[in-house]
């Protein structure tokens, strides 16, 4: 087998154990993995939610003279998230952000996401706020993990506030960001908002698309949101 034979292998597997014996092999044989062949082995990693092997793999890769670029930072920054260390998270997008890449959306979500689910609401916000200044085209992924940080962390008023900004970016949200801003209303005891998000979603259904359709908003939907959104902020004033 050569490095492309071991890079296909790598990306077809999901079990990390099996990545590892891959490396292994490759060092018995003396064959030099290269970025392609690391960038695999980590995104094994990822799919298999296993963070301090892919902290191994990263590590030998650096000793090897090697530096990672975006898409490993960002399966690095993704396995951190789902093994729930938030800091680590946090740690590669600034190492990311201070050299020469430049964090994508792909980079922002995940830690987002790594934020929110492990309660820290105001710093997913943070890097929401700071990717909208730097005039970033941010997507539904961006702005539902921040949706969901905002359930997680029973924050209910951010959680519409974020619908407003979604909607002021021309953007849709899906059933699941819908869901996560509901749930939120709920566990705060703000029925009458949460019942006004719930007839939107509903009307969304109706309409014969799903909502979140990162494609052309047809004038159809961006009314739908309008008028629920404007029903949405009544119910809002009503309740600070």
């Amino acid at each position: 087998m050569d490095v492309i034979s071991y890079s296909v292998a790598l990306r077809a597997t999901q079990d990390a154990e099996t990545a590892m014996q891959l490396m292994e092999e490759m060092d018995a044989r003396s064959i030099m993995p290269d970025n392609m062949i690391f960038g695999a082995a980590i995104g094994v990693c990822d799919r298999a939610r296993d963070l301090p092997l892919a902290l191994r793999f990263l590590e030998k890769m650096r000793l090897s003279g090697m530096q990672p670029d975006l898409v490993i930072m960002n399966s690095v920054i993704s396995t951190s998230e789902k093994a729930g260390e938030w800091e680590q998270a946090l740690s590669f997008l600034k190492e990311a952000d201070r050299g020469s890449l430049h964090p994508d959306l792909v980079s922002i979500s995940g830690a987002i996401s790594a934020c929110g689910k492990s309660g820290h609401w105001e710093k997913s916000l943070k890097l929401l706020g700071d990717a909208r200044r730097r005039r970033m085209r941010l997507d539904g992924i961006a702005y539902s993990a921040a949706i969901a940080a905002c359930q997680v962390g029973t924050q209910w008023a951010q959680a519409v506030q974020l619908l407003r900004q979604m909607q002021e970016d021309d953007i849709i949200p899906d059933e699941n960001t819908m869901i996560s801003a509901i749930l939120a209303c709920r566990d705060c005891e703000q029925t009458d908002v949460a019942d006004e998000l719930q007839s939107q979603l509903d009307d969304f259904r109706r309409s014969g698309r799903r909502p979140g359709r990162q494609d052309r908003v047809s004038s159809r939907e961006q009314l739908l949101f309008q008028v629920g959104q404007a029903g949405v902020e009544r119910r809002v004033g009503r309740s600070e």
